[in-house]
């Protein structure tokens, strides 16, 4: 997202703010069965859940399948949801959850969000990672001939910005890759991917190459990991910001 955007322009371009819209978005959801992931205790927890209603006034969602994250977003203030629905952020925030009996089952609600957040593929959600060795991918083409190891410089969990080293010089736009990426101590996984395109970055001292990796067959377990890999960077970075 650029930081030049008027605060009207981010409104515009990634909020849904009318009430029949945000409804219909929350009823799509229901209908597609989409899985969305709940954050709450400041990105410390998180259940699975679907939703199973939505009404002017309040959504239902299913009950995740730990009780003890159950109990306790019930005593979390407010929590938010994130999904990608064929591969489109939508995120929103609920406030006090509560546990109630729907239909004779054992649900949670929250007051029906006033507003939501979708963001389309073109758009940039990825979040900026720390400069960190262990912060890497290692890259193969379709004939497992190693491309390279080399540097991450962005993260979500449908695509990756990585950093060429110098003097690198194959032409990787639009070619089929084998990723096996590494986050730290934390997390490793290996997809398939395609190389989607190349940008050069330059600053006073040197210019670096940029390729932007598309993430395919990532499990949706393996993505919830990223996302609460990357939710908690964020913790972490407006915590440093706000000292």
């Amino acid at each position: 997202m650029s930081a030049s955007l008027s605060d009207e322009e981010i409104e515009d371009r990634f909020y849904l703010l009318g009430r029949m819209e945000i409804l219909k978005t929350l009823r799509d959801l229901i209908a597609r069965h989409e899985t969305l992931t709940v954050y709450f205790n400041s990105g410390k927890d998180f259940i699975l859940t679907t939703l199973l209603d939505v009404r002017q006034d309040a959504l239902i969602f299913d009950l995740g399948s730990d009780e003890k994250a159950n109990r306790r977003l019930v005593q979390s203030p407010s929590c938010v949801f994130v999904c990608a629905p064929d591969g489109v952020r939508v995120q929103f925030t609920g406030m006090d959850p509560g546990r109630i009996s729907w239909t004779k089952s054992d649900v949670f609600w929250t007051p029906c969000p006033d507003r939501i957040i979708r963001m389309q593929r073109r758009e940039n959600f990825r979040t900026v990672l720390p400069i960190m060795k262990s912060l890497q991918v290692r890259v193969s083409d379709e004939q497992g001939q190693e491309l390279g190891v080399w540097s991450l410089k962005n993260m979500s969990i449908a695509g990756a910005g990585a950093v060429l080293p110098s003097g690198f010089q194959r032409d990787l736009v639009g070619v089929p890759v084998r990723c096996d990426v590494l986050l730290g101590d934390q997390l490793r996984f290996a997809c398939s991917g395609q190389v989607r395109h190349e940008s050069t970055e330059k600053s006073s001292i040197a210019s670096r190459t940029i390729i932007g990796l598309e993430l395919t067959n990532v499990e949706h377990a393996t993505q919830v990991d990223i996302q609460r890999f990357l939710m908690k960077l964020e913790i972490e970075r407006h915590k440093l910001l706000a000292h």
